[in-house]
């Protein structure tokens, strides 16, 4: 049952995509992709630091869905990307003592985040592709009181 639950599991962590061309995207040219992908088991590791203060903070297992859209011309490819994460406190490691905020904290954090992408893929319209894609990604940041 163990290693059934492991590689449906590793499975999940491959992001899946469906690639459709003509009507149903309108014929625009070059290719369209939709991607869902899903990771249920991850770890997050934030520092922040400032002159002699130091804190690392551990979150884990740490959960991720996100939806993406791409598409493909002939001279660059565009990505939007929206992205959820969620994440349960581990453990932390403070050095200093901050005037900002209150650095013991052991909240969970969520984050929601809106990404668009453009650049170019290398083999572009093959079945191997190497995208390099540059852009604005914005994210919000936000924890709980379930914990403390």
């Amino acid at each position: 049952m163990k290693k059934a639950l492991f590689v449906i599991s590793l499975f999940m962590f491959v992001c899946s995509g469906a690639s459709a061309q003509g009507a149903f995207f309108g014929d625009m040219g070059g290719a369209k992709n939709l991607s869902i992908g899903y990771a249920p088991f991850g770890y997050d590791h934030i520092k922040i630091s400032m002159d002699d203060e130091k804190y690392k903070y551990d979150y884990k297992p740490y959960m991720n869905v996100n939806l993406g859209y791409e598409m493909q011309t002939g001279g660059m490819g565009y990505i939007a990307e929206l992205a959820y994460s969620k994440g349960t406190f581990d453990k932390y490691d403070l050095t200093g003592v901050s005037q900002w905020f209150n650095p013991s904290q052991k909240e969970n954090v969520t984050s929601f985040a809106l990404s668009y992408l453009f650049g170019n893929t290398i083999n572009k319209f093959h079945r191997l592709q190497v995208p390099i894609y540059f852009g604005p990604r914005f994210e919000y940041i936000s924890g709980d009181r379930s914990i403390t």
